[in-house]
């Protein structure tokens, strides 16, 4: 069973911002691995383990097209922007 196109683009945008989401949550527990005092092998494991569900998720996405592709980074960067915006971080540069 095939999805609509623009059902299966609306999943793939889902898994892009399920991945965002993901992604920054490893980012935030690197940082604390390496701010934590003592060997930070922890903040090398959130870091392989990031960028391994980062390249899977956008490979599946690109074997399906463009669309899908676009889709899942246009979630991710959503979920970045969400990110950014909960944490009152500064989005202009300064």
């Amino acid at each position: 069973m095939t999805l609509p196109p623009l059902l299966e683009l609306a999943a793939w945008l889902a898994a892009g911002i399920v991945l965002g989401g993901v992604y920054l949550r490893l980012v935030a527990r690197s940082v604390a691995a390496i701010t934590a005092p003592g060997p930070s092998a922890r903040a090398v494991l959130w870091l392989v383990l990031r960028m391994v569900l980062a390249v899977l998720l956008l490979w599946a996405a690109a074997t399906q097209g463009a669309g899908p592709l676009l889709a899942v980074l246009l979630g991710f960067l959503l979920a970045r922007s969400l990110a950014i915006r909960r944490t009152g971080a500064p989005t202009d540069g300064h």
